[in-house]
């Protein structure tokens, strides 16, 4: 990489050009300079990948200099080096897209790391302007895809989110889950899905460059920009959305729906978006063609897993995809839900109800073990056992002796 280093104070650039092993990392300094239109000017002709500059020098400042590069040096990342640790300075070097924002007395190991994210940025918008239009396009639903996933980490999150052009620091995004199914709430034929798809698909961009729809999960995401004049309106897009989906049916016969979550405001945020999305689209009404998160009582799916639960415990075949049948949802969706909103894992919840209700049999009643062990849906008493002992911390005979009350005989 090769770098410009912009400060007014010499001690500053003396001490960035002496104590940091530039070369051992690979880079070369190219280039100094004492104030913003030296640095604008050396950067013209030098044209360094990366920019270590400082914010408030004489002629012009760093902001006003990342501004002015911007538009001619397409392949140049900033990191400001400042001594103010300035909310006001933070917010509008975002607005910039610059890498980072550092203090000039944090440790070299910092600066290096910033460095390095700059040139893991360059590296990736080569990658990008290398690849022929079928590849951008594809390499583009691959980092929108990973921004609706728990599996990406954080660091790639932020930059899938400025590789795709999304502003995070500017607007906030929705993300759609859009289903089909016939008019009897049924998977469609699979070219009927198939068509639909592709006129979705075909939608993509046309409200912006920022628009993106993508398959995931079963469902046909689609991550919309919130209008700058919104303010976070989650119904900002409804109009853009019912049109497409009307366009859509007609062209089909098919019905599709769409489900929208709640403002996205950081990288962080599109998973649980696109989450609450299927959670809206799965609540949905019959004659609904655009449903929202916050319109759904979350508690009411989770009310009704619990009394199937109270309901069922006793059955060995009570699980997850039992559950599923029920409700009519997947039991990944179940299980993410629960977790969720509950703070309980699913299977610990169900495990939790039917040694409770041992507890009552054990101490209410003269059942045997095994008999209990049936009562709460488990076949195997010596399973059971195990169980219960895991929970309680004792034996189901040694908690009947410990907690023996009034006795019902059956």
């Amino acid at each position: 990489m090769k770098i410009l280093i912009a400060d007014d104070d010499q001690v500053i650039r003396d001490g960035l050009i002496r104590r940091i092993p530039w070369a051992e990392h690979g880079h070369e300094i190219v280039a100094v300079a004492s104030d913003g239109k030296e640095a604008y000017e050396l950067a013209l002709k030098y044209c360094p990948q990366i920019i270590l500059s400082d914010i408030e020098m004489p002629y012009m400042n760093g902001l006003d200099l990342a501004g002015k590069l911007k538009e001619v040096l397409e392949h140049c990342r900033i990191i400001f080096l400042t001594g103010y640790d300035d909310f006001a300075y933070i917010r509008q070097a975002l607005k910039l897209d610059v890498v980072d924002y550092i203090l000039k007395i944090d440790p070299d190991e910092v600066i290096l790391e910033a460095v390095a994210k700059a040139e893991q940025e360059l590296t990736a918008s080569k990658q990008m302007a290398g690849l022929s239009g079928w590849g951008k396009m594809m390499l583009r639903q691959k980092m929108a895809a990973e921004l609706l996933s728990s599996d990406t980490p954080p660091e790639t999150l932020e930059d899938n989110a400025r590789q795709l052009g999304l502003h995070l620091t500017e607007r906030s995004y929705l993300v759609a889950a859009i289903r089909t199914i016939d008019n009897k709430r049924q998977l469609p034929p699979a070219d009927q899905a198939t068509r639909a798809e592709r006129l979705l698909a075909g939608f993509q961009g046309l409200a912006e460059p920022e628009c993106f729809f993508i398959r995931h999960q079963g469902y046909f995401a689609a991550i919309l920009p919130v209008p700058e004049n919104a303010q976070d309106d989650e119904h900002s897009c409804d109009d853009w959305l019912q049109q497409l989906l009307i366009a859509v049916q007609e062209k089909t016969s098919i019905l599709v729906q769409a489900g929208v979550g709640r403002p996205c405001r950081s990288a962080k945020d599109f998973e649980g978006g696109f989450n609450d999305a299927v959670f809206a689209v799965e609540g949905s009404r019959d004659d609904s063609l655009v449903s929202h998160y916050e319109e759904l009582s979350q508690n009411q799916s989770i009310r009704k897993i619990r009394e199937y639960v109270l309901e069922h415990y006793g059955e060995p075949e009570l699980s997850l995809l039992s559950i599923s049948q029920y409700m009519h949802l997947t039991p990944a969706y179940i299980s993410g839900l629960f977790k969720r909103y509950s703070g309980e894992n699913f299977k610990n919840y169900v495990i939790r109800i039917r040694i409770e209700r041992a507890c009552e049999l054990l101490n209410t009643t003269e059942l045997c073990t095994y008999e209990v062990a049936e009562r709460v849906g488990y076949p195997n008493s010596q399973y059971f056992s195990v169980m219960f002992k895991k929970i309680m911390g004792c034996s189901p005979s040694v908690y009947r002796q410990n907690n023996n009350k009034s006795i019902q005989k059956y």
